[in-house]
């Protein structure tokens, strides 16, 4: 028996995907895992710690903007700071200290049992300055049904997705903590499991709000759980709000189609990928700026020829330095950023760019 969505179906929650289809993508997905982990095994520890924050941030803000809320990037950095007790810090907010507290838990802690009380814990967080008249730490209830999705002015509204009813939401819970904790489970490839784990909890929408971010964090969670040396530097999420259309149009397919998820994690899985790629870029930048300052230890800068190298070297700058860009990003005069960079060329830090650009802009040597 078929009906509208993926729910109604007699072998729901029985969901299957093609592995000789996915074979070779999900091989690939675990080299770039691979290289993510051998990268970061060249780096300080110092250095593995600040790009494992940096994640924690990204996938911070970008969980929460994918669903329209935007939340100040220093707000996030103090709740961090913070939650990880790194040192006193001011200036976070609920729905800062909320989004923190969920994305630390899931990856810092990713070998503990995702329980039923653990998601209501997470809930009752991420919610804590929730509006009165919104259940928090508990599963929605039969008030909020239908619990749909939809767009479009009144009298022309598209239902995009309708969950199951409130009263299937405990038993499908059941089923599902159960189910991810399993064997079954375990024998699945990682990003198999997290897009399968991340899919099935949007579908059930088991809270009256946060179920995406929740749903993100669960996914997080199952990488973690499978390659902790690199999963915890990947941010999921960056990459899912890049690609947010097509997340939301995937997503939606998916659920009116049937048990057969190939396409959703396969596009969950390139997307990881996508993500991890850019991972190793950031490790790369920071390799660099490393062996640059190492390699420049004696040279003598001053605070404003340091500013714009660190900018440069962070990966950051929009083309070659010039005197106009050098003179806007250290604030300073164009005849003071002339003589900065003639200094820089001629410590050998700085070149020349050839052609036309010749003595007008310059490159790293």
């Amino acid at each position: 028996m078929i009906r509208g969505f993926l729910w109604e179906r007699d072998d729901w929650p029985e969901l299957r995907f093609d592995p000789a289809r996915l074979s070779r993508l999900l091989v690939a997905v675990a080299g770039t895992e691979g290289r993510v982990a051998g990268a970061l095994a060249a780096l300080a520890t110092g250095e593995r710690d600040a790009l494992a924050r940096e994640a924690l941030v990204s996938t911070a803000l970008d969980t929460s903007e994918i669903e329209g809320e935007r939340i100040r990037p220093e707000s996030i950095r103090a709740s961090l700071t913070r939650r990880l007790a790194l040192r006193r810090a001011d200036g976070s907010d609920p729905a800062a200290d909320g989004v923190v507290s969920l994305s630390v838990d899931a990856i810092r802690n990713a070998a503990a049992p995702l329980t039923r009380e653990r998601l209501f814990a997470w809930h009752r967080e991420l919610l804590a300055s929730a509006p009165r008249g919104i259940a928090v730490g508990a599963w929605r209830p039969n008030s909020d049904d239908p619990m749909q999705v939809v767009s479009g002015p009144p009298g022309a509204r598209i239902i995009h997705f309708e969950a199951p009813p409130a009263a299937r939401v405990g038993s499908e819970m059941n089923a599902y903590v159960a189910w991810i904790e399993s064997t079954a489970a375990a024998a699945l490839p990682p990003v198999a499991l997290a897009a399968i784990a991340h899919f099935r909890f949007l579908t059930i929408h088991p809270f009256a709000d946060g179920n995406g971010r929740i749903g993100r964090a669960i996914a997080d969670l199952v990488l973690t759980r499978a390659q902790p040396d690199a999963a915890q530097y990947v941010s999921l999420s960056r990459q899912i709000l890049t690609e947010r259309p097509a997340y939301y149009e995937t997503l939606e397919r998916t659920q009116r189609g049937d048990v057969n998820v190939t396409a959703w994690v396969e596009w969950f899985a390139q997307c990881y990928e996508r993500a991890a790629e850019h991972t190793l870029a950031a490790i790369e930048e920071l390799t660099r700026a490393s062996r640059f300052w190492r390699d420049h230890a004696g040279v003598e800068l001053n605070a404003r020829q340091r500013k714009v190298l660190e900018r440069y070297l962070s990966g950051s700058f929009d083309g070659w330095i010039n005197t106009t860009k050098y003179a806007a990003l250290a604030k300073t005069s164009a005849d003071t950023a002339l003589r900065d960079i003639a200094d820089l060329v001629a410590k050998n830090i700085l070149a020349a760019n050839d052609g036309r650009a010749r003595k007008t802009s310059y490159r790293l040597r």
